[in-house]
Parts: structure tokens; C-alpha cells; sequence
């Protein structure tokens, strides 16, 4: 058995902990007390699955836990236990770390008790809703293992082994395109989510270098990825999802293909075919007439954005909504990513994505510049900052206390802008948000290849 395991019980009614016996609210310890203990992370509740592994419900019940029995008041209730060995278990008695946030997720994962949010019937869910219901996300968990690797005790170790194994079992099983998301409800695997597993593998097969089988399982993501790459302009695009493949469509979604760049530079796979790609879509901003003024309508809109007092913001809302919607048909009609005061777009396809996509395409083609050579990408990325600042849109953005303001540090990190990302970070605390990895302060290099603070 290992020292920090997960087990998820039925409760029909009570069942009995054998072996086992009440110390504390969620705490038990062995008849002989040797130290270990076993922790009720998730209380009894009645979840519903999909066939897909997906969260449609769960709801909480009452509970009483007494000597060696946990009793709910629904027979079909379930409950999440971790065995703790000795040193886990004293970690957990200690633990007092400070809340950080969980990129993607973009909740914090404050004391232990909030870590049960994040791992539920012995899955990684993201926090996010997507219909209705929480879907299994490798992204989610490559953010939480760097949350726990950066704590650094015997219970938060513990606990980012337990993540890595759960993304292993689910790439070693993965059939077809590989693991299942169902984000839209589709069973499609989302290729970022399958990138983040391949980088999560790579970072434990560097942990564990005499253990074969994360290696083995670190390959196996990057050829599961590989399926996704579609000719483009003489060099090699990654589509978004199984659905966009299947359909033999290239939306040109921006963070997606250098979220996979970035992956495969932390394996140290080449990445010529992808730079290729990549620049090609990157090269030229669109200079057109008609680009010319959807660029200004979405800089005039995203200065309106920045200044307008928050009683008047719901008009600003509707302007930044409007002009949107006008880059989004532009786009489609004349496909580029790259505007032309450096707006980055998320993609080319038929929706409107919302405004925090250009934090989000910073941060992605920032952790890819950090780490290669591509002069397309490295001037994009540079008008981008330059555009995101000029624009007021990170100042809104770390005003407003957004879900996604923890990243500007980042971005600004990785511009060079070291005094701006500092002052940033000050800001995003103030909002009430916690601090990520890669702040400074809260730097991790969970990649040999990859320059630390870089992602």
C-alpha cells in the first residue's frame, strides 16, 4: 500500500472501517496507534457518473462518523478516504501553507480540506462547469501537481504522486484518440488537456528515472498527440479536439498548437514542422483596410474597458461584446491571428471567444518564446504585451480582479518585464486572488529542458 492512497467507499447506509477508529473530525487512526491515519478528504455524497467519467451531480448528505463507522443518511452515498503513512500523516497534522492558485482550474488550493475540490471518486476534475457537469481535466492536474510540488511536505509530495499516477492509468488505457473529456458533451479527447499529460509524465519520468514505466507512458501521450497534426502551409498544425479532426478542420486554435510546442520541447522532441506552422500564422498582421478598423475597435473597446467607473461597465461589456463579434467575422472571412495594433486571436472559427483568450495566448506563446528560437512568434508575442499594456487591458484586468488576472504576473515575467510583473502580483493579492507557479518568489523548473519560471 502506499503512503498517501485514495479509496473511494460505498456508504449504504453506515459501513465499517475495520481496523480503524476516530481521532479527530475527519481523522481516524489504527487500534494501535502506529502513526499512520486515514482521512475522510470527500464526506459521504451522492454523485452521479456519465458512462464517460463525468460529474453530472454531486450532493451532499449528512454524515456522522463514530469509532469505526461512517454512517450517511442516503443509502447511496460514497466517500473518499486517504491512508496517510507516518510522515504524511504528521505533514497533514502541520500542514499550514498559504493558498495558490490552480492554472486552468483557476480556484485556489488553500489547507488540505479544499484539496478533496479538485479530486473527487478517485478522478481529476476540473473545477469549471461545462454543461451542467465537471469533466476529467489533465490540465487541472498538471497545475495541481505543480501547486503540491511546490509545498514540498511528505502529504503534498504525496499527494502529486497520487495525481501522476491517476494520468498515467488514464494514458496507459487510453484507446482511439486517446483519454475522453466530453467537455461538449461529444466523447472528445481535448488535445491541450492530452499536451498537459504528456508535459505532467515527462516531469515525473525526470522525478523517477529509474522507473520505466513513466517514460514509457510519457512516449505514449506524445504519440497520442501526434495524431493531432494536420498539414498546414508547408509545416505541421495541431488541430483543438477529436471533433475538429474528425471533421477535417483546422480553426487555427493558437494556444492548443504552442501549448503542444511546448510539450514537445519538454520531452525534446523537434518542433521544426510546428515552427513552420506556426509562423506562417503568425507572420503578417492583417493590414487590410477593414483589419485596420476591427483592430481599432477592439483597442478602443478595451480602453473603454480599462477606465470606465464599474457602475457604467455593463455598457463597456456590451462595446467590448459588439466588437468581438465583428474580429470573430472578420477572421473568418480573411483568417489571421494576428491584428494589427497586436491583438492575438484565439482562433479562426465561427464562435466568439471572450476577451481573457488574449491573457491566455500571451502566456502560451510567452512559455513557447522563453524556451525556443521562432522570431515570428517572439514579435507577436512582444506587440502582444505591447498591446495588452498600451490598451489598459491588463490594468482592467488585475482591477477587476479576474478569474485569469493571476496569469498577468506570468506574461509580464516572461516579457522581461520583472518590476511590472512584481507590481502586478501586488495587485492580483489585493484583489483577493493567489499567488501561481512561476511568480516570482514561486518558481519551479518541473522540466530539465524548459527554463525555470518559464510556464
Amino acid at each position: 500500500m502506499s503512503a498517501w492512497s485514495i479509496r473511494t467507499v460505498p456508504v449504504t447506509g453506515s459501513i465499517e472501517l475495520e481496523g480503524w477508529e476516530a481521532c479527530g473530525g475527519r481523522l481516524l487512526r489504527p487500534r494501535v496507534d502506529d502513526g499512520r491515519r486515514l482521512w475522510l478528504m470527500n464526506p459521504p455524497s451522492v454523485r452521479r457518473w456519465s458512462a464517460q467519467g463525468v460529474l453530472e451531480s454531486d450532493r451532499p448528505c449528512r454524515w456522522q462518523l463514530r469509532g469505526s463507522r461512517l454512517t450517511a443518511d442516503d443509502h447511496q452515498a460514497e466517500a473518499d478516504v486517504v491512508e496517510l503513512g507516518v510522515r504524511e500523516a504528521a505533514a497533514l497534522r502541520s500542514d499550514r501553507s498559504r493558498a495558490l492558485t490552480v492554472l486552468g482550474s483557476f480556484e485556489a488550493l488553500a489547507g488540505p480540506d479544499s484539496l478533496g475540490r479538485f479530486l473527487i471518486g478517485g478522478r481529476v476534475l476540473d473545477t469549471n462547469i461545462f454543461l451542467g457537469r465537471r469533466c476529467q481535466s489533465e490540465q487541472t492536474a498538471l497545475a495541481l501537481y505543480r501547486v503540491l510540488h511546490l509545498r514540498g511536505n511528505a502529504f503534498w509530495t504525496g499527494a502529486a504522486r497520487w495525481v501522476a499516477t491517476e494520468v498515467r492509468g488514464r494514458i496507459e488505457s487510453a484507446s482511439g484518440a486517446g483519454p475522453v473529456h466530453d467537455l461538449w458533451g461529444e466523447g472528445e479527447t481535448h488535445v491541450r488537456f492530452l499536451a498537459d499529460a504528456w508535459r505532467l509524465l515527462v516531469s515525473e519520468a525526470e522525478r523517477s528515472p529509474n522507473d520505466g514505466r513513466w517514460r514509457a507512458a510519457a512516449d505514449r501521450a506524445g504519440r497520442l498527440v501526434e495524431q493531432f497534426s494536420v498539414p498546414f502551409n508547408g509545416g505541421r498544425w495541431y488541430v483543438h479536439d477529436s471533433i475538429e479532426l474528425e471533421a477535417g478542420a483546422n480553426d487555427l486554435v493558437l494556444n492548443t498548437h504552442t501549448q503542444v510546442m511546448v510539450a514537445r520541447l519538454a520531452a525534446g522532441w523537434p518542433v521544426d514542422a510546428s515552427a513552420r506552422a506556426l509562423s506562417t500564422a503568425l507572420q503578417q498582421p492583417d493590414r487590410s483596410t477593414s483589419g485596420v478598423l476591427v483592430a481599432l475597435a477592439l483597442g478602443v473597446t478595451d480602453i473603454a474597458n480599462a477606465i470606465t467607473p464599474t457602475r457604467l461597465r455593463p455598457r463597456s461589456d456590451g462595446w467590448r461584446l459588439r466588437a468581438h463579434r465583428l474580429a470573430a467575422a472578420h477572421r473568418r472571412a480573411h483568417p489571421h491571428l494576428r491584428g494589427w495594433l497586436g491583438h492575438l486571436a484565439r482562433d479562426v472559427g465561427p464562435d466568439v471567444p471572450p476577451p481573457y483568450y488574449l491573457t491566455v495566448n500571451l502566456y502560451d506563446l510567452g512559455a513557447l518564446v522563453s524556451n525556443a528560437d521562432i522570431p515570428a512568434a517572439r514579435h507577436a508575442f512582444t506587440a502582444g504585451v505591447r498591446y495588452a499594456h498600451a490598451s489598459g487591458y491588463f490594468r482592467a484586468e488585475l482591477r477587476n480582479g479576474t478569474a485569469l488576472a493571476p496569469m498577468v504576473p506570468l506574461v509580464l515575467g516572461q516579457s522581461g518585464l520583472h518590476r511590472r510583473g512584481q507590481r502586478a502580483q501586488q495587485l492580483v493579492q489585493r484583489s483577493g486572488k493567489h499567488p501561481a507557479p512561476g511568480w516570482i518568489g514561486y518558481e519551479d523548473q518541473p522540466w530539465r529542458k524548459l527554463k525555470p519560471g518559464s510556464t
